[in-house]
């Protein structure tokens, strides 16, 4: 079973005030089951139920795909400043990944 976080994911951006795209929210479910699945080395979207960690995580990096596909590149910057870097309008997904190591270790699905 594949598990279709669609109708979460889509109250969390009308949560934010985003504009809900649903062709653009499969897309972004779409790579960020991949992503999970490809960090874990096995289909994470198979498993029924899905933890919920593995669903959270999906779901933020979803988001995060999500806000960085609507984004205009023209209103990004990245600004470096003494030791420190910040970057300015730019969603990174991968700092949610090390939420799924306890899953990287066993086989579930």
């Amino acid at each position: 079973m594949t598990t279709d976080l669609t109708k979460i994911l889509t109250a969390d951006l009308t949560a934010q005030d985003a504009t809900v795209d649903a062709t653009r929210i499969a897309s972004a479910l779409a790579q960020a089951w991949g992503i999970a699945s490809d960090y874990c080395g096995q289909d994470l979207s198979a498993l029924d139920p899905t933890p919920q960690t593995i669903a959270r995580t999906v779901m933020d990096i979803a988001a995060a795909i999500y806000h960085q596909a609507g984004r205009d590149r023209s209103i990004t910057e990245d600004q470096t400043e003494g030791v420190g870097a910040t970057s300015f309008g730019l969603a990174a997904w991968a700092d949610q990944l090390t939420n799924l190591d306890p899953w990287r270790g066993f086989h579930v699905a």
